[in-house]
């Protein structure tokens, strides 16, 4: 899979989230941009402990550009990891600026490592 079709599956994979019941529901499609942006930097505040309000001003942006999928692409997305060359932020082409979330990532890829180390750990053999 190349990086268009990769960045297009993601892309569609964001905007098929956003619709999801629970989504909307957390979420309600009434909100307006502002309110939107400010609640899910809200929740990954509370989530992970990682401050992403420096981001909003890029977030609105985005939201302009493609509404609640994109913002949510961009706030999954590792812009830092695996650039050609290591000229971070690389950033697909067509979806806007890169979002500075590498606080965001690094506490959920912590959580994720501790948990899975602590479940390792239980299964082991006596």
């Amino acid at each position: 899979m190349d990086a268009t079709n990769l960045t297009e599956t993601q892309l569609a994979l964001a905007n098929e989230f956003v619709q999801r019941p629970e989504f909307v529901q957390e979420y309600p499609a009434n909100l307006t941009k502002d309110e939107f942006i400010d609640q899910v930097l809200q929740t990954i505040t509370a989530a992970s402990g990682s401050d992403l309000t420096s981001q909003k001003a890029t977030l609105s942006t985005i939201y302009d550009q493609g509404q609640r999928g994109l913002v949510m692409f961009h706030l999954a997305n590792d812009y830092w990891d695996g650039c050609p060359g290591n000229q971070a932020p690389c950033v697909p082409q067509n979806v806007g600026p890169a979002v500075d979330n590498r606080a965001f990532i690094d506490a959920e890829y912590e959580m994720l490592f501790v948990m899975a180390e602590y479940v390792a750990y239980l299964r082991r053999d006596r």
